[in-house]
């Protein structure tokens, strides 16, 4: 039987997940929609003369001078094109998809983990790039990726990257076990790991699993049969007891790293804006296995009825200037890396490894898991995001 907090907290998640499927099939939410087709007559190109740009993005993304008068991109768009801009956050990639589908809005900053869901369910368009002369900077590991592209044609421009790493406190007496001290745990890490709250870190899992448990033929993290999704969810039981903080914000996970509360944590660069070497050292390592990491892409709604400042913007925030302060305000590696030569951003870039590539060849980037397996498999079928958000409910129900 399903505890009733459980269930109540289940049919919230189904009730997004579906609700971000919801223009989909009856059948498989990630299959027999074809994603619409670009047509060019119809959009000749951007014109400048206004109207209003509705942007949903990651707090932090859409910075108008309110936040702190000197980080403001929009200001200077909006004078240079006179689109007004009007700009909503979300919290979660399931927000964001729900309130995509069922609001108005024009773009949204949306992460790997979801913005197939958005592609194969016609919410975003195919891209025009010859409309976008800005996005030929970008960096070419971000462009026709599976999880912002699909039959040759790009949905999605990139933003910036990220990498989960191991972020330990250097007073603690961490062993230096790689992802094995995250995923087996010593008796001495007892409630003193932090672990990111979200059903992506079941492909962190799988990551160690593809190493650890080579017999289970784990090729990616994000293509998951039911035996593998099965073996990562036991992973996740078995650690669970060790884990002291699930967190969603960085600020607050780094909040407690500077309390003493937790030692050891899956974490991003952002953190030690807080912890800082002059406040409480930590050491930052990508694990020899690897990691999950993510790469946040623009994305246009298929139906916008202002698709000149649209195009407009996405070329906008990849021009190096802006495309690198939104990465250095959000702490990202930025994705036009012509923005690491300038003076400002040189220290960020090497801090965040933008330019590094053999670190970012160990990284697997957020992708939405599909019944299709991502890795080629025709002879299975693998375990799609519905169930990830359900089974990740459930595990933080327990926990």
């Amino acid at each position: 039987m399903t505890p009733p907090a459980l269930t109540g907290m289940l049919t919230g998640v189904i009730a997004v997940v579906l609700t971000g499927c919801a223009v989909l099939s009856d059948g498989d939410p990630f299959g027999e929609v074809e994603p619409a087709v670009l047509d060019a007559a119809a959009f000749p190109g951007p014109v400048r003369g206004g109207g209003i740009l509705r942007i949903l993005a990651w707090p932090g993304a859409v910075e108008d001078g309110q936040t702190r008068p000197d980080v403001d991109w929009v200001t200077p768009f909006e004078q240079d094109t006179g689109c007004e801009v009007q700009a909503d956050t979300f919290r979660s990639s399931d927000e964001g998809v729900q309130r995509f589908v069922a609001e108005d809005y024009d773009v949204i900053l949306m992460s790997g983990d979801s913005t197939l869901r958005l592609i194969y369910g016609n919410v975003a368009a195919p891209l025009n790039l010859e409309l976008l002369p800005a996005v030929a900077g970008l960096t070419p590991d971000l462009l026709g990726a599976p999880w912002n592209s699909l039959a040759g044609r790009q949905y999605g421009v990139p933003s910036g990257r990220s990498a989960m790493l191991l972020q330990s406190r250097d007073a603690a007496d961490v062993p230096t076990g790689g992802a094995a001290t995250l995923w087996r745990p010593p008796a001495s890490l007892a409630g003193r790991l932090a672990v990111y709250d979200s059903p992506m870190t079941i492909a962190d899992a799988a990551v160690y699993l593809m190493s650890a448990r080579p017999e289970l033929g784990i090729s990616n993290p994000y293509a998951l049969s039911s035996e593998q999704f099965s073996e990562a969810l036991a992973l996740i039981a078995d650690q669970a007891p060790s884990v002291g903080y699930y967190w969603s914000d960085y600020v607050a996970l780094a909040q407690r790293i500077v309390a003493g509360e937790i030692d050891l944590a899956m974490a991003v660069r952002g953190t030690d804006r807080i912890t800082g070497a002059d406040r409480v050292p930590t050491t930052f390592r990508l694990p020899a296995t690897g990691s999950t990491g993510w790469s946040d892409s623009w994305l246009i709604r298929n139906a916008t009825p202002n698709p000149g400042c649209a195009y407009l913007w996405l070329d906008w925030v990849s021009t190096p200037a802006v495309n690198g302060a939104i990465a250095q305000w959000l702490g990202d590696a930025p994705a036009a890396l012509a923005a690491c030569d300038e003076p400002a951003l040189r220290e960020h870039c090497r801090s965040y490894r933008a330019r590094d590539t053999r670190f970012w060849s160990r990284v697997w980037y957020y992708t939405t898991p599909l019944t299709e397996c991502l890795d080629g498999r025709t002879d299975v079928t693998c375990v799609p995001y519905a169930e990830w958000a359900v089974q990740w409910a459930r595990i933080r129900a327990a926990n």
